[in-house]
């Protein structure tokens, strides 16, 4: 242009804007079978979780219960240790009046000494078991007060050890967990075998750009489009998994029948135990009675001068051993109770008593 007037002709201009989105969207029927495995994986987590809270709540039960009988059989052994050391005082008086010998008085002196020695190590195990007890419920040594005895397992007097068996069958989350487990398990062996299919695909493309392209002044572009794939040779890897998977399959499947035996045994057993616990208690009740009795025999012997100081000796020490095997008997039977309420899967609700 002579008069330089025109405007100057852009081949390609130094500064360009490009926007590019690119989008591919699988379209596999393994994304339905690897979301229900994980489904069912969650439901296992669940399960195993109400598994680990019954096993720390029949804890707490076992904590408990010792706990208590310590508590309990440290109020027996104080009553213990106030009647050796009278006896030992009256001996001591009958030994300076010429009446017993010096070994009686030494004997005495043995009896007491062994009862406090044995009142000491219970007191150390109740302190320990106390603290067990304050960790396990969460409040500490300081939050856990007198304790109050177990409360009592009422149970269905027509029910056997198969019902109980059947009861824990449906209640008890380890068969539910390894339910879970086996469905995941067959998802995932589905999903294994989705693997020999085409892998399709939905993609498409964006495209835009501040400059106009061509003649039809456009700025933008897209394109939508669905593609597949198949792997001609993978050196078995597929084949490999799909066994894995089968055997998983098989293993959780087999799992399952494995628990069930397992739960309704336990659950069997359990109500033996407590059916013996239960059969042991009227016989240390009768124990505790006929010690008691003897001793008071005794006691009415030697004040009338028909017995020596050493059957009394005798006697006090087996009413004191039967005093805590019936305290023992008692707490065990309440611990197999719970024991059986455990394996039928209902120790929660009737730990909630304590």
């Amino acid at each position: 242009d002579p008069g330089g007037d025109a405007e100057p002709t852009v081949i390609q201009p130094k500064s360009q804007l490009f926007v590019a989105l690119n989008v591919t969207w699988p379209l596999s029927p393994s994304v339905i079978t690897l979301a229900s495995a994980g489904a069912r994986n969650i439901d296992a987590a669940e399960a195993q979780l109400r598994v680990n809270r019954e096993q720390i709540v029949y804890g707490v039960v076992q904590a408990y219960a010792g706990a208590y009988q310590a508590q309990e059989s440290i109020a027996v052994l104080l009553q213990q240790v106030e009647l050796a050391a009278a006896h030992r005082k009256d001996t001591e008086a009958l030994f300076r009046a010429g009446m017993v010998t010096k070994d009686l008085v030494l004997r005495a002196g043995v009896e007491e000494q062994k009862i406090i020695l044995q009142l000491k190590q219970l007191q150390q195990q109740h302190r320990t078991l106390r603290r067990a007890v304050g960790v396990l419920m969460g409040t500490g040594m300081k939050g856990v007060g007198r304790l109050s005895p177990l409360p009592e397992v009422v149970v269905d007097p027509q029910a056997d050890a198969r019902d109980w068996a059947g009861e824990a069958a449906e209640k008890r989350p380890e068969l539910k967990q390894a339910e879970a487990m086996a469905l995941a398990a067959k998802n995932m062996q589905i999903d294994s075998a989705l693997q020999f299919l085409p892998q399709v695909a939905l993609s498409g493309s964006y495209n835009w750009t501040d400059q106009s392209a061509g003649f039809d002044g456009k700025q933008d572009s897209w394109w939508i489009g669905i593609g597949a794939s198949l792997p001609i040779w993978d050196g078995g890897i597929k084949i490999h998994k799909a066994r894995i998977a089968a055997s998983q399959r098989r293993q959780a499947v087999a799992n399952i029948q494995n628990q069930q035996m397992m739960i309704e045994q336990e659950a069997q057993d359990a109500y033996d135990q407590w059916q013996s616990a239960r059969e042991a208690l009227p016989v240390a009740e009768l124990e505790q009675q006929m010690a008691a009795e003897a001793y008071r025999l005794s006691e009415v012997r030697y004040r009338a001068g028909t017995a020596r100081q050493i059957e009394i000796l005798d006697a006090r020490a087996v009413l004191q051993g039967s005093e805590l095997s019936l305290l023992q008997t008692r707490v065990a039977e309440r611990v197999a109770g719970a024991a059986l309420l455990k394996a039928a899967g209902q120790v929660r609700m009737w730990a909630s008593k304590l």
